[in-house]
């Protein structure tokens, strides 16, 4: 028996009492009532987020059992003797759950015996087709199947959900707005809409999910024998009112009544406190990690006294939803498209190698993509229990079979990184500026932030340096300093060779090429005549000539020696049409073989052995007064060079130091995205944490904890005597700040004042301020490990 009372009140907290003590045998029967309920539906302009409180303990709930118990509940009041269809309808999946009067909740199963099917409707040869089959005709012939037709429902065409789907999912389904019903629509390939009344050409998402809803009814009705029309729907939390709206109307389409649509949360929070009573109020966090999104709800459990009639009271259970909380666009199905994304790129990078350079992108064919998805997604599951696996994906396109192996921490690399660019660029500034901060660069900061970001963007992901240049050049200003495209080579073309060159074949070499000039100064030759010298000179000649052909047989047409290039070599390179640059430093050419992708020969008679580089174009720039070579196009496309300008040598170096400084930070955090509030802002809130644990601890740990608490806030106080400010007086002020749940409060050292590091753009990447951590506690107790200190004797001066 169930009594429920509405009321749309704002706050919409609820407050369900249950009686859990009249279980009979072969039957559920529960005595509760709701108050204060929130089943309302959610305005379309209401603020999705919702503060949540923080829990004093968590449990996980199965939101799938629990909204289906919940039918049981809110079904036996109002439809006595009649069955009841429970659905928890999913963006991947559904499980329905049947309802009979004098019996306990049962799971319907489908046609292959399964509890779970994929909500996913295809049509093949005129035959539609659910579950288990449609999802095997998803990755076979995807542009005849329809999946995750939830994230279509009530929604724009500028909705997030959908703009993913459209750029990032690679589903061939065609969504567009349909002016004629004022909303989306499907578009339906030929023939799939004939035999429904129509001569359409697309179908609407409604129509979609209804067949998918009366499919479930199908297999009610074989399940239980009787054709089932009530039922009620599991909704997430985040629905909006034309959304629960469209789904209603789905459910009008398969014939179905909807009793109600329930928040998933609020059915697990009932499941979960169906068997439990607490003594005292305890609150529990229930999380639902689904396909689309991550919801959570904060449940404050509690008991009370019931009159029961005769002087007797009995004991009830009640529980309130303090508060709710999700995050869309978080769920498994974007886990499964990062790895995709990285399964993609391994196949494109054979794919290129197979067919020299003429490939195309994968990500274009809808066929190989749902091959892709389907094995990113059993590499998913795989990977929740092991370290590493191989992918194989036999004739994935072009004949080619491809095979890779994937590891856990390159799935989890994958499936963290930021995936809003123009966000995560905007946090990469951050931190930049952050890093900049206390630099001479600190008045053209937001210009070199920039040059910083734009440089780490290039490297896709590679935190290889070596790709990054920074070339000083005396004169202008700092604010003169820019990022240009390839590598910039601070040296000379030789004499009478060509000065511009495109398409370029590059040879980077160490060897020697100075022995035209026959070298008998300081050493012993004796020779009956000055013609002996000619002959010795020309035996020089013509070993050099013979060297610089086999040289020129590699086909080359530039050549960069790491050693000097004299006058005889540099002459015949000239008649060879080959464009020859000597003395490159050593550092430079090792930079410059691994953005050409050569490598540095010593030996030339060999060819086929030798690795040539290449770009598209050489030419001479000029930065100020001085030429320099550039190299554009390069095989590595990454390659930059930032050039660094400034009245004086001092101000260069310190340029790009600081310069340096934030790439190496940028570099890390574009492989690690994990970001944190600077300005001694989680300084202050890890020593805040171990002191609540400090009274927690006996033994002499609790005073160690405290002493690492000390150290800890010591941090932002050097921060303010950098400043110039009163470090006790912030540092107080900045305790207090968070004492009172400013969590992201630090300090501003523009004002000399505490303020929110989120709000003021002030950030530091995760992974340097993990290893600062680490290295300053493994320091600290390496030295408390030393037990005592041999001073040897000072070294007596001569003459004492």
């Amino acid at each position: 028996r169930l009594r429920v009372e509405r009321h749309r009140r704002p706050s919409a907290l609820l407050r369900c009492q249950v009686c859990i003590s009249s279980v009979q045998a072969g039957c559920v029967a529960h005595n509760a009532q709701l108050r204060r309920t929130s089943l309302a539906p959610i305005a379309a302009n209401q603020h999705p987020r919702v503060g949540i409180k923080r829990p004093q303990s968590s449990a996980r709930a199965g939101t799938s059992m629990a909204a289906l118990r919940l039918v049981a509940l809110l079904a036996a009041a109002p439809l006595a003797g009649a069955n009841v269809m429970g659905i928890d309808y999913g963006t991947e999946f559904m499980k329905v759950a049947l309802v009979q009067p004098g019996a306990p909740l049962e799971i319907v199963t489908n046609s292959v015996s399964k509890r779970k099917s994929e909500t996913v409707v295809a049509f093949v040869r005129g035959e539609r087709l659910f579950a288990s089959d449609a999802y095997g005709t998803l990755s076979r012939k995807p542009d005849q199947a329809y999946a995750r037709l939830t994230e279509y429902l009530g929604r724009a065409d500028a909705h997030p959900a959908v703009e993913t789907l459209r750029a990032k999912s690679y589903f061939p389904t065609t969504a567009r707005f349909n002016e004629t019903r004022g909303a989306l629509a499907l578009g339906a390939p030929a023939g799939t809409t004939e035999g429904y009344g129509g001569d359409w050409d697309e179908w609407a998402p409604e129509e979609l999910v209804a067949m998918i809803l009366t499919y479930a009814k199908d297999i009610t009705r074989a399940y239980g024998g009787n054709v089932v029309r009530d039922c009620v729907i599991t909704v997430p939390a985040f629905a909006t009112q034309l959304e629960r709206e469209a789904l209603v109307a789905a459910a009008e389409l398969a014939d179905l009544r909807v009793l109600s649509l329930v928040e998933a949360n609020t059915a697990a929070a009932l499941q979960f406190g169906l068997d439990r009573k607490y003594d005292e109020p305890r609150r529990v966090l229930i999380y639902n990690v689904g396909s689309e999104s991550v919801q959570a709800s904060v449940v404050e459990y509690s008991t009370f006294l019931e009159k029961a009639g005769a002087g007797k009271n009995k004991t009830v259970g009640q529980f309130e939803v303090l508060g709710k909380g999700w995050r869309t666009g978080a769920g498994g199905f974007h886990v499964d498209l990062a790895l995709a994304e990285l399964i993609a790129d391994g196949f494109n990078e054979k794919w290129k190698t197979k067919k020299k350079g003429k490939a195309g992108d994968v990500r274009t064919l809808s066929r190989p993509m749902a091959k892709i998805r389907a094995a990113a997604k059993k590499t998913k599951e795989v990977l929740s229990a092991n370290e590493k696996i191989p992918v194989n994906i036999p004739s994935l396109h072009d004949d080619i079979d491809f095979s890779m192996t994937v590891t856990r921490a390159e799935l989890e690399a994958a499936a963290t990184r930021e995936t809003d660019e123009a966000k995560f660029k905007e946090r990469l500034m951050e931190i930049a500026r952050t890093t900049l901060s206390s630099k001479l660069v600190l008045y053209e900061k937001e210009h070199f932030a920039k040059l910083a970001v734009d440089a780490v963007l290039r490297l896709k992901g590679s935190d290889n340096l070596d790709y990054i240049q920074l070339l000083k050049k005396p004169g202008g200003s700092l604010g003169d300093s820019y990022l240009a495209e390839g590598f910039i080579l601070d040296k000379k073309i030789g004499v009478g060779q060509p000065h511009r060159m495109e398409k370029c074949k590059v040879m980077v070499a160490n060897t020697a090429m100075d022995t035209d000039k026959i070298k008998i100064y300081g050493a012993r030759v004796k020779v009956g005549s000055l013609a002996k010298v000619a002959e010795i000179e020309q035996a020089e000649k013509d070993k050099m000539a013979a060297k610089c052909a086999k040289i020129c047989d590699h086909g080359i047409n530039c050549f960069i020696n790491r050693q000097l290039i004299y006058n005889y070599p540099e002459e015949i390179f000239a008649k060879w049409g080959v464009m020859a640059i000597e003395h490159a430093d050593f550092e430079g050419v090792e930079r410059l073989a691994a953005v050409l992708g050569a490598d540095i020969c010593s030996t030339f008679d060999r060819p086929d052995l030798a690795t040539l580089g290449t770009c598209d174009l050489i030419d001479e720039i000029m930065i100020g007064e001085d030429k320099l070579i550039r190299f554009s196009g390069c095989a590595s496309g990454e390659a930059c060079t930032v050039v660094l300008r400034g009245a004086s040598t001092h101000v260069l170096d310190e340029a790009e130091r600081s310069l340096h400084d934030a790439l190496c930070v940028l570099s890390r955090t574009v492989r690690e995205t994990r970001t944190i509030p600077g300005g001694g802002c989680c300084e202050v809130r890890m020593a805040r944490a171990i002191d609540a644990e400090v009274a927690n601890t006996p033994g002499k740990k609790a005073m160690a904890m405290e002493a690492f608490a000390r150290a800890l806030r010591t941090l932002p106080a050097i921060i303010a005597d950098n400043g110039g400010f009163d470090a006790c007086e912030l540092v107080t002020r900045l305790r207090a700040a968070h004492a009172a749940g400013r969590a992201t409060a630090g300090l501003d050292m523009s004002k000399g004042e505490v303020a929110d590091m989120t709000e003021l753009g002030v950030r530091e990447s995760f992974k340097s301020k993990l290893h600062v951590l680490v290295s300053a506690a493994e320091a600290a107790e390496m030295i408390l490990r030393v037990d005592d200190i041999v001073k040897c004797a000072p070294r007596k001066r001569e003459g004492q």
